[in-house]
């Protein structure tokens, strides 16, 4: 190739990458405005197989998949980038530590809370000022809980792929969409 031809290679995956990144942004933009709406439809995920909503947390893949990935996806990462992706997983690994434990607090306090209400709306046929308010603290809490690991998701992806160079890059993106494929057709297949 010539010199040439490698710079208009070079451009047009950059130019593709540009794309990619702005899809990716605009899916969670999106998904953070319907989080707001419907925050339970995203956690349950309807939409997916069984199998596939059992590999979901917190409403999405969880960050630390990214780093099971990298190894696999062919990247001839050196020395320098092995060691700057180890610091982004530890990283990561300490964003979703936090997030898992404060999901658990929530799915532990959230019976206690919204128990007596519940009861309460079963006798009278109404839920109540007080318990539509705890229900409303329930959702807001478990709609920030998803837009933050959102943002660990977001924060792992683009760390990861500020390491890589564009080819390298190129070869991460296809080889998450090929992980994301193979969990699909598994899911669809077992039903």
């Amino acid at each position: 190739m010539t010199q040439d031809e490698l710079n208009s290679r070079d451009q047009r995956i950059n130019d593709l990458l540009s794309r990619v990144r702005l899809h990716y942004l605009q899916y969670f933009e999106t998904k953070g405005r319907f989080i707001e709406s419907d925050v339970y439809s995203v956690l349950s995920s309807r939409w997916l197989s069984t199998y596939e909503r059992v590999l979901l947390w917190i409403g999405g893949f969880k960050p630390g998949l990214i780093f099971r990935v990298v190894p696999n996806a062919n990247l001839n990462l050196t020395p320098e980038q092995e060691r700057r992706i180890g610091a982004v997983r530890e990283e990561i690994k300490a964003d979703e530590t936090w997030l898992t434990e404060e999901h658990n607090r929530i799915q532990r306090e959230a019976p206690v809370a919204v128990a007596p209400h519940v009861i309460e709306a079963a006798r009278s046929g109404r839920l109540g000022t007080e318990g539509e308010r705890v229900m409303n603290t329930l959702q807001s809490s478990f709609a920030t809980l998803v837009a933050c690991a959102d943002r660990v998701r977001v924060k792992a992806t683009t760390k990861v792929i500020d390491i890589l160079n564009p080819i390298q890059t190129l070869k991460f993106y296809m080889a998450m969409a090929t992980h994301q494929l193979r969990m699909r057709q598994i899911g669809l297949r077992r039903g």
